[in-house]
């Protein structure tokens, strides 16, 4: 390995090989041309990789950004299974609102449905099960931070997160590194420390996914 790519190594918010057994790399098949500039690699049998290193620039980008808004403001939306306890330990840890529940048209863009919410960003685990959330957000002005697999739609994301979307251990580590950095950014852990709990805190257990 050469100087250069054990800096880039080094610089990395986890070492490489905890990304790497993960998956949090790993794409679809499919492609939108917008995720693109974030793939490494095709692999043979068609596979989009991430580029670990703008996977780890986008998830500091994303904890700055979040880190400026009051913990109130801010609205973690899962969208599926394995989402679920990444969003709500992502929530306890930061102070967000952790979404789980099926979203009813209206609840961004309605103020007189039950449970009408004004969140000033959003933070929504895929886009591909989060249409609504996508459109309503772009309708009522509210900043997009999503988590896009290499075939997830893009449009109206203001600032996008590649990965692989779909693994619980994957939105574990996503979202375990998210919280982290939002509370290193805010300083109310030092700029090297970790969360108390370890990543797989926030992994949704095997029996819980298949619920």
């Amino acid at each position: 390995m050469s100087s250069d790519e054990m800096q880039n190594v080094a610089e990395l918010l986890v070492p490489q090989e905890v990304y790497m057994l993960s998956g949090i790399h790993i794409g679809t098949e499919a492609e939108v041309k917008a995720m693109r500039e974030f793939v490494y690699k095709v692999r043979d049998d068609g596979i989009h990789i991430f580029d670990l290193k703008k996977i780890d620039e986008r998830i500091r980008l994303a904890g700055k950004m979040l880190s400026r808004y009051d913990p109130s403001g801010i609205l973690a939306v899962a969208t599926s299974r394995f989402a679920y306890t990444p969003v709500q330990r992502f929530g306890q840890f930061t102070g967000a609102t952790s979404f789980i529940q099926r979203f009813t048209p209206g609840l961004l863009t309605n103020p007189n449905l039950p449970g009408y919410m004004e969140p000033q960003v959003i933070l929504l685990s895929n886009t591909e099960g989060g249409a609504q959330v996508v459109a309503e957000a772009a309708l009522a002005g509210i900043p997009l931070v999503a988590l896009c697999d290499s075939n997830s739609p893009v449009e109206y994301v203001d600032l996008v997160i590649p990965m692989n979307n779909r693994s619980r251990r994957s939105l574990a580590l996503a979202y375990w590194l998210l919280a982290r950095q939002v509370l290193r950014e805010r300083g109310q852990i030092g700029a090297h420390d970790d969360l108390p709990v370890p990543v797989e805190d926030f992994e949704v257990t095997q029996e819980e996914g298949e619920q």
